[in-house]
């Protein structure tokens, strides 16, 4: 390691004494980054720190972390926590920005890697992936909001390990209640069986139980009614794929909305609901008032998604947790609109005049 480093710098110096790059990146804490950032320093080169202000538990990964953190100049941080220990090492908080991991890019794969999980939430796959293999990961999909959404050819819900689906009232085929776990791996599939059924074993013998198990299962009823929907899938997914293109036609062109898109390349769209946002110039303050006037003329809308870690459930957790900029700023804009097989274009054209004279009143008092 300490020849390697010592070759390294010999042979930086006269590289980087000729290139005289604007910016040096450095990476982490990469024992092999001391020799770039010793020359750099000396020939007065800035450099840019990824990745700083984490703990590191290696030999001497810590100690090198920090040391490249004083031979540079501008500090990347992937958390808040790591922002402010870069700024109680004695860094001007003005060089220190938080700007998330870069590393978790070598999480990604090929997306077509069929051992891969591709999810998004509301009403289609995402393109997101990950290398399962690579790292011995199990995937667990959660298709929930996303059934007869298409990646590549493929439906989702057996792109993972196990994909999950789920009938609640509000989803785009409903039950009253309950839940499907799909899988290929056999194995998982007899212990999920036996999960749902309070633990008892496969060969299911009365008060035999194998595990502690759970009371999940689904009434024969239940199961006949999403049966019954399930061969009307095709047509309903349809249906409601042509009411987001009613509202789009409606709302397109209002630069204070920013709308869902109406298609994904490689994939379909299985419409859960319809959501949109208020541009970045609104506050919560204003958005809150649009869906008070909406609730004021009869129009239902919803708060889609208001961020786990704002939920009361994690608010007063003793541990810190970062703050999440990005995601509360657009939980604090988004707006699901009334959204069901049933509504008629009447029906969309009213939520959409209404939405549009409530933001049009919020951007006149601004």
């Amino acid at each position: 390691m300490a020849k390697t480093i010592g070759l390294a710098t010999l042979s930086l110096a006269d590289q980087l004494g000729v290139m005289r790059p604007d910016l040096l990146l450095l990476i982490a804490d990469r024992y092999e980054m001391l020799a770039p950032a010793v020359v750099a320093l000396a020939l007065r080169i800035p450099a840019a720190h990824i990745e700083v202000g984490e703990i590191s538990h290696g030999a001497i990964d810590d100690a090198v972390r920090n040391a490249l953190t004083k031979m540079a100049h501008v500090h990347f941080t992937p958390t808040e926590t790591a922002r402010q220990r870069v700024i109680a090492m004695g860094e001007e908080p003005w060089r220190v920005h938080r700007a998330g991991s870069p590393s978790l890019d070598h999480h990604g794969a090929d997306p077509g890697d069929p051992s891969c999980a591709h999810i998004r939430a509301f009403r289609r796959h995402g393109t997101t992936s990950c290398n399962c293999q690579r790292h011995g990961l199990r995937v667990i999909e959660d298709a929930c909001e996303a059934i007869g959404a298409e990646y590549r050819g493929r439906k989702v819900g057996p792109l993972g390990d196990a994909g999950v689906f789920a009938f609640y009232p509000n989803k785009q085929i409903t039950i009253g209640e309950g839940d499907m776990i799909v899988t290929n791996d056999a194995a998982l599939a007899a212990m999920a069986r036996s999960l749902r059924n309070r633990g008892r074993g496969n060969a299911g013998q009365w008060l035999e139980h194998t595990s502690v198990g759970y009371n999940y299962r689904l009434s024969e009823m239940n199961c006949a009614l999403g049966l019954g929907q399930l061969r009307r899938l095709e047509s309903i997914l349809r249906r409601r794929a042509e009411v987001a293109g009613w509202y789009d036609a409606c709302l397109r062109g209002n630069s204070d909305l920013i709308l869902p898109d109406l298609s994904v390349p490689d994939g379909r769209i299985s419409w859960f609901v319809y959501v949109v946002r208020l541009s970045e110039r609104f506050h919560v303050q204003d958005w809150e008032a649009v869906i008070q006037n909406l609730s004021e003329q009869g129009v239902g809308c919803g708060r889609y998604f208001a961020p786990i870690h704002l939920q009361p459930a994690y608010r007063d957790l003793p541990q810190a947790i970062d703050p999440l900029p990005v995601t509360e700023q657009v939980g604090q804009r988004s707006i699901a609109l009334p959204f069901f097989n049933k509504i008629s274009p009447a029906e969309v054209e009213h939520v959409c005049l209404r939405l549009q004279d409530a933001v049009r009143l919020i951007s006149l008092s601004k």
